[in-house]
């Protein structure tokens, strides 16, 4: 009897590791001196994920701009500021954008950015970034400012393998790509693999009643 409950906890396990390594979450810190090489290119690949930018070459900003990263109090790696664009930012009124393509299709938590600024333009309009999905906008801005312009916007969207930056197509609206945190979509090789292992569990529950 002991055997039998030690098999049905040891698949149970098993059974559970395996649903659980396909909903790990991966942080991709834009600012680490990883993606320290987009200086200067219009596109660069990282770890299967390709950052690749339209009218300008993309900016990493670590020679002092880094600063407000660092004051912003996110945990965030800060050698650079975060990708940018020309003159270190997404800008709208430039029809700057940057796209980000993934190698396989992931479900994104979370996407912060830098840069994004409190009353900027006229009668004190905030800054307004722009991510697209799927031809899905998204419009945020931060009027709750902290340092740095940081903002975690808290953005999710599931089975993405591109999606896009831009600004507000305005004067004023501008900021930088600071970190996605993406969780692996789970093959359905891995649902399959899972139902059976609950099946085998209920198996071996039911011979260790007997």
């Amino acid at each position: 009897m002991n055997l039998r409950r030690t098999i049905v906890s040891v698949a149970l396990m098993s059974t559970v590791s395996v649903f659980s390594a396909t909903s790990q979450a991966a942080w991709i810190d834009f600012t680490s001196a990883d993606w320290s090489g987009v200086q200067g290119q219009s596109s660069f690949t990282q770890d299967g994920i390709t950052v690749s930018s339209s009218n300008g070459n993309m900016t990493f900003n670590s020679t002092g701009d880094q600063q407000g990263c660092k004051n912003s109090g996110a945990d965030l790696a800060c050698a650079g500021d975060g990708i940018g664009i020309g003159d270190d930012e997404i800008t709208g009124q430039s029809n700057q954008s940057i796209s980000v393509t993934f190698d396989s299709a992931v479900d994104i938590i979370q996407i912060e950015l830098l840069d994004l600024f409190q009353g900027e333009g006229p009668a004190g309009a905030d800054e307004v970034a722009v991510i697209t999905v799927l031809n899905i906008d998204t419009t945020f801005s931060n009027p709750n400012q902290v340092v740095g312009g940081y903002l975690a916007t808290g953005f999710q969207a599931n089975g993405v393998t591109n999606l896009t930056l831009t600004a507000q197509n305005d004067s004023y609206s501008d900021y930088a790509l600071a970190r996605i945190t993406t969780i692996d979509v789970a093959e359905p090789a891995s649902f399959a693999l899972f139902g059976l292992g609950l099946m085998g569990v209920g198996a071996l529950r039911r011979r260790a009643k007997k």
